[in-house]
């Protein structure tokens, strides 16, 4: 029993007997409406039939658990639980002779004051709890309070409803004003309550503002932008009106001109892929008439069609000897393939190598081998024009005689073993212009000017590259007998002048000056004789003359003055292969290491034929290009 002695002695040292200094209860609670208790039963460790009752005192938590208020007295209900904060009720009582009742139902009220401070009355409240009648207990605590009635005289005093207003300035950057109002209650003895929310009544805040827009230019071809602006009223809600016209505030169009250039540097481009061009587009733009410089377009610059050419063997193909021969004829079919830039490839051409044939006779044969030599120019051996190489190539091998059974015929060829172009010595080292100045046709008055192009060797040598003239300008303008005597008119020297034009490519891709002037031609004062005009292809690299222009200026030429009796004439082509740099994959790079030179050239219409050899390797390689210089 002394451990029940010391439990005791511990709830009185708690003191809920003054429950207000035992525990802090919640704002929202009255002291002993918020009790509970837990009645336990537990028997009596020393006697077999004995009963002994407790009691534990709690609150529930918002959170639905238990707070127990005597939680650490140290008073078990039993010896093997550690769950102490019980109190005893009834001690060890005989269970067999009946249960022994440790608390009474009890009855009273509560009369607190009214919830409004302003409020005349009170409020009464009707209770029923538990009342604990043990002994034992050391305090007095009610427990499991019930309101089962509530009585309110409660009654606020009289109040008018009044209304307030108040007045904003609007936020910076707008004018006018922000009004609002609200209700409340106005007491005898001048108090107030219950303030409505403010509402707004009046809102005149506006602010001048102003919007953009952008415009792409209405006109094909023209890059920029108009940008237009007008101004409207916006108020605090995000409304909108009073909107302005639309003013053009700014107008950056222009036209855009584009052109695209035939580019040959794929050798420094993509050196991997040495052959082809490239696609290049320049663009400019032109505003109020004033064009700028062409720049390659930094968007769209370059279209890629280099490439480099692949030799293979696609197929091999064995024969069989001719009627009377054993042996076997192997044919190698080669495809050359240019395989581009880009990733894709394309067929370029196919030749057939044989690479063996050991046809004999089969019948009876009589075979003379006898030891000889050949000797041929250089010019011949390697395919140039005459002159352009000093001495001779010595081919020694073997003259073969076979006697064929078949036919009963004897031929004799001659085998090449070996090769002696130790001799050959390339003469020309630069070449000149002989001008030559001829005099017009009788009728006509003017200058012909042409050239031959001489051709300077090593030794200093100096001989035509070339035998026909070429003709450089033509100026002669046909007269007749009363222009020797009167001042001619300008009519007649308008008709004059177009009976024989003469122009450089170079010239004409320069300027438009040429067929500005061309358009001009009144043809209502032209006689209606025989026009021509000479165009002398003077460089035709990439780049140094325009195919587009020539052909405008040809077709204008002709469409001014008829097509009948208009001539126009390709006179002349370079005759350096440094002239057509960039056509065929044309550096002057190319040049120089792969030792090409130029074999001939041929005009036909508006279309140069460019033929060059490689003298690279022992064997000279054979070339040739077009050139289209005007429709």
């Amino acid at each position: 029993m002394q451990k029940r002695i010391i439990a005791l002695i511990t709830l009185s040292i708690i003191g809920l007997t003054n429950t207000a200094n035992a525990y802090t209860w919640p704002a929202d609670q009255l002291y002993e409406e918020s009790l509970l208790a837990e009645r336990i039963a537990s028997t009596c460790y020393n006697k077999p039939n004995g009963q002994q009752q407790f009691r534990r005192v709690y609150i529930i938590n918002p959170d639905g658990t238990k707070n127990y208020i005597n939680k650490g007295n140290g008073v078990y209900r039993d010896r093997f639980t550690k769950e102490d904060g019980y109190e005893i009720t009834t001690d060890c009582y005989d269970f067999n002779t009946g249960y022994i009742t440790d608390y009474d139902v009890g009855y009273d009220k509560q009369i607190t004051k009214c919830d409004n401070p302003k409020a005349i009355g009170n409020i009464t409240k009707y209770r029923l709890f538990e009342k604990w009648t043990s002994a034992k207990l050391i305090n007095n605590l009610k427990t499991g309070f019930t309101v089962y009635s509530v009585i309110d005289t409660c009654k606020l005093p009289e109040f008018t409803q009044q209304s307030e207003t108040k007045t904003e300035f609007c936020p910076i950057n707008y004018i006018g004003k922000i009004v609002s109002s609200r209700t409340y209650n106005l007491y005898a003895d001048g108090t107030k309550d219950n303030y409505s929310d403010w509402t707004k009544t009046q809102d005149t805040c506006v602010s001048r503002q102003t919007e953009s827009e952008w415009k792409s230019c209405p006109q094909a071809n023209y890059v920029g932008q108009i940008v237009n602006e007008r101004a409207y009223d916006l108020y605090l809600d995000g409304t909108k009106n009073n909107y302005s016209d639309w003013v053009k505030t700014q107008d950056s169009c222009q036209l855009m001109n584009t052109k695209t250039v035939e580019n040959y540097n794929c050798a420094t481009k993509a050196p991997s892929y040495p052959l082809g061009f490239t696609l290049e587009t320049w663009t400019r733009t032109v505003k109020d008439g004033i064009a700028t410089d062409w720049k390659l377009n930094r968007f769209y610059p370059i279209e890629n069609y280099c490439y480099y050419s692949e030799d293979k063997v696609t197929s091999t193909d064995i024969a069989s000897c001719p009627a009377g021969q054993t042996g076997k004829i192997v044919k190698e079919t080669h495809t050359k393939t240019k395989r581009f830039f880009l990733g894709y490839s394309k067929n370029d051409s196919s030749y057939i190598v044989e690479t063996e044939n050991s046809c004999k006779a089969s019948g009876p044969l009589t075979v003379e081998i006898k030891p000889g030599s050949e000797t041929v120019s250089c010019d011949v051996y390697y395919g140039t024009q005459a002159g352009t190489y000093t001495g001779n190539v010595t081919k020694t091998g073997d003259y073969i005689t076979i006697f064929d059974p078949v036919s009963g015929a004897t031929n004799t060829t001659f085998q090449a073993k070996s090769e002696d172009t130790t001799s050959c010595v390339k003469e020309i080292t630069t070449t000149t212009k002989e001008l030559i100045e001829e005099d017009c046709p009788t009728g006509f008055e003017g200058k012909i000017t042409k050239y031959l192009v001489k051709a300077e060797s090593s030794t200093g040598t100096v001989y035509p590259y070339g035998t026909t003239p070429i003709l450089d300008s033509n100026t002669c303008i046909a007269v007749s007998v009363s222009d020797e005597i009167n001042a001619p008119s300008a009519e007649h020297l308008q008709d004059s002048v177009l009976s024989n034009l003469s122009f450089t490519t170079t010239s004409i891709s320069k300027s438009d000056l040429i067929i500005n002037e061309l358009n001009k031609i009144d043809t209502s004062k032209v006689e209606g004789k025989a026009y021509i005009m000479n165009v002398s292809a003077d460089d035709l690299s990439a780049g140094a003359f325009d195919s587009t222009k020539i052909s405008n200026l040809v077709k204008t030429f002709k469409t001014k003055l008829g097509t009948k009796s208009t001539s126009v004439k390709l006179t002349s082509a370079p005759v350096t292969l440094d002239k057509y740099i960039g056509q065929d994959g044309l550096t002057q790079s190319r040049i120089s290491k792969e030792r090409l030179a130029l074999s001939g050239t041929s005009v036909n219409n508006g279309t140069v034929t460019v033929k060059y050899v490689s003298l690279a390797k022992s064997t000279p390689e054979h070339f040739s290009f077009t050139v289209k210089v005007f429709d």
